[in-house]
C-alpha cells in the first residue's frame, strides 16, 4: 500500500526515494531489455529472410537490368528511324537471359559524384567485424560488364533536338539499377548472416534455409517491385524524401529520449542516431533539389541506394554483435569480453556467487558490523547484466564497444525492499552507541577507570545510500556519523586514579582533637569514600554520616558536656581560674572537606571537626569576680594523730574547696560536707556521744567545723548559728570551737556586697581553711581569762579494754568580737563558753 492509498505522509526520505527511483530505473531497464530481446529475435528472422530473398534474387536483377537496358536500345533506335524518316516495324521487345547477351546495349551516362557527407565530430569510427570463415562459401557473381557507348550520329544541319527517353522508360531503368544494388547488397551481407547464424548454435541450420529461402523471394519481390516503380517514380522520390525527413527527426526524438532515460551511454547513442538521422535528411534534401532544377538522372536513384545499403548494413552489422558480449568486457573482475551470451552467463554465475556471498563491512567511527548479502536483501541479477551488454541496439556505441571493448561493467543488482530496509535498521542499532563519560570508582583493589565512549548517531537512511552505492565491493564500507564528544576524558580520569592509589591511599591518616585522635586507614576511607565529577574535573568525596558513625565509635570521647569555668588552688594554694570547657559535638558536615585534605596532604594529619558550645560560666567571668585576696584564714593541728579521724577530715576538706557564698548567702558546714555516711567516703572514727568518748562514722568532722567558724568569724561575717564542745581540747581555741552532731550544726550569712570562696587543705598533721573574697571587714578579736574553774578527778576502770586519761579542769570563758567598717564599728560580740570538768581513768 503506498503512502497516498494509507493516508500516511507523502513527503518520503532520501532513502526512499533513492529506493524508488532504483527499483524504478530497474524495472524500466528490465522492460526496455525485454521488449529490445524481442525486437533482436524478431530482427534476426527477418534478416535472414531479406538475406536469402535477396541472394535468390540477384539473378532476377541482372536479367531485369539486362532486358531494361535492351528495351531501352530499341526504343532509341526506333526513334532515332522515324526521324530519319525510315519505315520502322514495330519490333517485341524479347527478354535476354543469363545465356543471352544484349548486342549494342545503350551506354549509360556516367553518375555524377555526389557530394561527400561532412564527418560528424562525436562520432566515432566504428571497427569492421573480423571475416569468420563459413562452411560452405558460395560463389560470389561475377560483376557484370558495363555496356559500350553507342556512336553517335554526325550531326545534321537544322536537325529537331532528339527527344530524351520517357519518364516512364527512365523510372524502369533506375528501378533495375535499384535492384541490381540491393542484390549486390544483400550479396554482401551474406556472410554477416551465416556469421550471426553461427553465433546462434541452435537455429543454424533453420536460419541458413531461412537465408536461401528468404534470398529468392525477397529477388522476386524487388523485381516486381521495380517493374511497378515506373508509373510512380516521381512520387517515389517525393515519399522518399519526406520519409527520409521523418525517419531523421524520429531517429533524433528516439536518440533524446535514451538520453534522459538510459543515462550517458543512451544519451551518445541518441546523439549519434540523431546526427545520422540530420544526415540522411541532408541528404535526401540535396536529392530532392536536384530533381526539381535540373532533368531527373538515374545518379540520384543511385545515391538514394546507396543510402539504403548503408542502413540496412548498419542493422545487419548490429545484428551480427548482438549475440555476443564485447572485447575486454569484466563484470566485478570477470572477464566475459568477446564470448556468446550463453557462455558468459554460466561463467558470471560461477564466479559471481561467491563475489555476491562475501560479508559487507560497514564501518562508522570505529565500529564496524558484518552482514550477509542476503541478510541485506541484495543479490546480483547476472541475466539482467547480460541483456544490458548483448541484444540489438541502435545505438552506435554498441558497435564502438565490440571493436574497442567495452571495459568494467557496473552488474545489475537486485534489492528486496522490506528485508533491505530491516537490515539497514538494525544496522544503525548496532553502529549507534550512547554517549559515556569516563568514571572512576573506589574497590578493595583501590580506584579504577571506566573508560569514556563517544556518542555515535548513525542514520539508517546514510548506510543504505552508502551500502547501494559500494556494494559489491569487498572494501569496508563507510558511512557519515554525528558524534557528541563526552564530556569527562578518559585520560584525565586515568590520572585522577592514578593519583587516589598514590597519594590518597598510600598510607594512614590521623585525627586529632581535644579529647583524643583517630587514625583512618585506606580501607576506611575506601569504604567510605567515594569519586565525584564536577564536569571533566574528578573529585573525591567522604560519606560524611557513616564516617561520622565511625569516629564516634572509635572515639566515644571526642564529644563532651559543657563544664563551667571554676577558681582552683595550686600546689601553694594560690587561687587561680580553671578554664570551663565548652560543649562539643562533631561536626558531621565539615567531615568532607577535613578528611579529603588530610588524605591528599604530605603530613597525612588533619582536625576532627567539632561544633563548640560555650559554658554558661567563662573564664572572662571568674577573672572579674570578687576573690582577689585572703581575707580570713586559720589553722588546727591533729592532736592526737588518728588516721580514721584525719581521713574523715581530708575527705571533709575537698568537699568545701571552691565553695562559693554570695552575698547575703548563709553557709551551713553540715550541708556542704554531709551526708555523714560511709557512702560519702566517711568511716567510723572517735565521737563524743552525750559526753561519753565513743566510735562513730565521721568522727573527727568538728575539727572542719571548728577550723571554718574561726575563719569566718575573722572575716567578720555574721555568725549565725554556733556551739562549742561539752569539753575543752586543747586543739581548738578556747571559746571559739564549733561542735557538730545530729541537730547541732554551724552557720555563718556573708552580709559583705562581696562573694566569698573557700579552701581547706590538710598540711603539716593540720588542717587550714582559707576564705578569699574582698577584703570589707576590720575585725578586733579577744578572749577573757578562764573563770570558774572545777577539777575533774579519776576514776578507776575495772573492764578491758581499758584506756587511761588525765582529768579536765572545767571552766568558763568570754570571747568578745567587734567588727568595723571603714573605722566604724558595726557590730561587737560576746560570747560565753562553758567546758565541764572531765575525770581521769585509772585502768586496775
Amino acid at each position: 500500500m503506498t503512502p497516498e492509498e494509507d493516508g500516511s505522509a507523502t513527503t518520503d526520505g532520501p532513502v526512499q526515494a533513492s529506493r524508488r527511483a532504483g527499483r524504478a530505473l530497474v524495472e524500466g531497464a528490465g522492460s526496455g531489455i525485454a521488449a529490445a530481446v524481442k525486437g533482436v529475435r524478431a530482427f534476426g528472422r527477418g534478416v535472414g529472410a531479406v538475406a536469402a530473398r535477396g541472394w535468390s534474387g540477384l539473378t532476377a536483377g541482372r536479367a531485369q537490368r539486362a532486358e531494361t537496358r535492351i528495351e531501352a536500345a530499341r526504343e532509341a533506335a526506333r526513334l532515332r528511324a522515324l526521324e530519319l524518316g525510315a519505315p520502322v516495324a514495330p519490333r517485341p521487345i524479347v527478354a535476354v537471359g543469363k545465356a543471352e547477351a544484349p548486342t549494342e546495349p545503350e551506354a549509360e551516362p556516367e553518375p555524377e559524384p555526389e557530394p561527400e557527407l561532412e564527418p560528424e565530430p562525436e562520432l566515432e569510427p566504428e571497427a569492421e567485424a573480423e571475416p569468420e570463415a563459413e562452411p560452405e562459401p558460395e560463389p560470389e557473381p561475377e560483376p557484370e560488364p558495363e555496356p559500350e557507348p553507342e556512336p553517335e550520329p554526325e550531326p545534321e544541319p537544322e536537325r529537331e533536338p532528339v527527344p530524351t527517353l520517357s519518364a516512364g522508360n527512365r523510372v524502369r531503368i533506375l528501378s533495375g539499377r535499384i535492384v541490381g544494388m540491393i542484390g549486390a547488397a544483400a550479396e554482401g551481407t551474406r556472410r554477416t548472416a551465416t556469421k550471426a547464424a553461427k553465433a546462434v548454435a541452435p537455429a543454424g541450420t533453420a536460419i541458413k534455409r531461412g537465408v536461401v529461402a528468404g534470398g529468392r523471394a525477397v529477388g522476386t519481390g524487388l523485381a516486381r517491385f521495380g517493374k511497378a516503380l515506373g508509373p510512380a517514380g516521381a512520387a517515389l522520390g517525393t515519399g522518399i524524401i519526406a520519409t527520409g525527413r521523418g525517419v531523421g527527426r524520429a531517429l533524433g526524438r528516439f536518440g533524446r529520449s535514451l538520453g534522459s532515460i538510459g543515462g550517458a551511454g543512451f544519451e551518445r547513442a541518441g546523439r549519434a542516431l540523431d546526427r545520422l538521422g540530420d544526415a540522411i535528411g541532408r541528404r535526401l534534401r540535396r536529392a530532392r533539389r536536384a530533381w526539381a532544377t535540373r532533368p531527373p538522372r538515374p545518379r540520384l536513384w543511385t545515391s538514394i541506394g546507396a543510402g539504403l545499403v548503408i542502413i540496412v548494413s548498419y542493422v545487419l552489422a548490429q545484428a551480427s554483435v548482438a549475440s555476443r558480449v564485447a572485447p575486454d568486457t569484466t563484470v566485478l573482475g570477470v572477464d566475459v569480453g568477446g564470448i556468446p551470451i550463453e557462455e558468459a552467463q554460466s561463467l558470471l554465475e560461477e564466479q559471481l556467487t561467491e563475489v555476491s556471498s562475501e560479508m559487507v563491512s560497514i564501518s562508522a567511527h570505529g565500529r564496524v558490523v558484518l552482514m550477509d548479502p542476503e541478510e541485506l536483501g541484495l543479490s546480483i541479477d547476472v541475466e539482467s547484466t547480460l541483456d544490458s551488454l548483448s541484444g540489438f541496439s541502435w545505438s552506435p556505441s554498441a558497435l564502438w564497444q565490440h571493436a574497442v571493448g567495452a571495459g568494467p561493467i557496473e552488474p545489475v543488482v537486485v534489492i528486496d525492499e522490506a528485508v533491505f530496509t530491516q537490515a539497514m535498521d538494525r544496522a544503525a542499532t548496532t553502529l549507534s552507541q550512547e554517549v559515556r563519560e569516563a568514571e572512576v570508582a573506589l574497590g578493595p583493589a583501590g580506584a579504577s577507570v571506566q573508560a569514556g565512549q563517544d556518542g555515535v548517531d548513525v542514520d539508517a537512511g546514510d548506510i543504505a545510500r552508502a551500502v547501494l552505492e559500494a556494494w559489491p565491493s569487498d572494501s569496508p564500507i563507510a558511512v557519515p556519523v554525528e558524534v557528541t564528544p563526552a564530556t569527562r576524558d578518559t585520560g584525565e580520569a586515568q590520572r585522577f586514579a592514578r593519583a587516589v592509589n598514590g597519594i590518597v591511599l598510600g598510607s594512614p591518616v590521623v585525627l586529632s582533637s581535644p579529647n583524643g585522635s583517630v587514625t583512618l586507614t585506606p580501607e576506611d576511607v575506601v569504604t567510605h569514600g567515594m569519586i565525584v565529577s564536577d564536569g571533566p574535573q574528578f573529585g573525591l568525596a567522604m560519606n560524611q554520616d557513616t564516617l561520622g558513625e565511625l569516629i564516634l565509635e572509635r572515639l566515644p570521647r571526642v564529644e563532651n558536656a559543657a563544664v563551667n569555668a571554676r577558681f582552683g588552688f595550686d600546689s601553694q594554694h594560690q587561687l587561680y581560674v580553671r578554664p570551663g570547657v565548652p560543649a562539643r559535638t562533631l561536626d558531621v558536615e565539615a567531615l568532607d572537606d577535613v578528611v579529603v585534605h588530610a588524605v591528599m596532604s604530605a603530613s597525612r594529619a588533619g582536625e576532627i571537626p567539632l561544633v563548640e558550645t560555650a559554658p554558661a560560666v567563662t573564664t572572662e567571668d571568674l577573672e572579674s569576680s570578687d576573690y582577689q585576696e585572703i581575707v580570713a584564714t586559720y589553722y588546727t593541728e591533729f592532736t592526737p594523730r588518728e588516721p580514721s579521724r584525719e581521713r574523715n577530715i581530708a575527705n571533709a576538706a575537698s568537699k568545701i574547696v571552691g565553695m562559693v557564698v554570695e552575698p547575703g548567702e548563709v553557709f551551713s558546714i553540715t550541708d556542704a560536707i554531709g551526708p555523714i555516711t560511709g557512702a560519702n567516703g566517711y568511716v567510723s572514727a572517735g565521737v563524743i556521744v552525750g559526753g561519753v568518748h565513743t566510735s562513730g562514722i565521721g568522727g573527727g568532722l568538728c575539727q572542719i567545723a571548728t577550723t571554718s567558724y574561726v575563719a569566718a568569724y575573722l572575716a567578720g561575717f555574721e555568725i549565725v548559728e554556733r556551739r562549742g564542745h561539752t569539753e575543752w581540747f586543747s586543739r581548738y581555741p578556747a571559746g571559739r570551737d564549733a561542735a557538730i552532731a545530729e541537730g547541732i550544726d554551724m552557720r555563718f550569712r556573708n552580709d559583705t556586697p562581696y562573694a566569698m570562696m573557700f579552701n581547706a587543705y590538710v598540711e603539716n598533721a593540720g588542717l587550714r581553711v582559707d576564705i578569699w573574697s574582698t577584703p570589707y571587714y576590720t575585725v578586733e578579736a579577744s578572749t577573757s581569762g578562764k573563770y570558774n574553774i572545777t577539777g575533774g578527778g579519776y576514776r578507776t576502770e575495772t573492764e578491758t579494754p581499758c584506756y587511761p586519761s588525765y582529768p579536765k579542769n572545767g571552766f568558763t570563758i568570754t570571747d568578745t568580737r567587734k567588727v568595723y567598717l571603714d573605722g566604724e564599728l558595726v557590730r561587737s560580740e560576746d560570747r560565753v563558753s562553758v567546758y565541764r570538768a572531765v575525770s581521769g581513768t585509772k585502768c586496775v
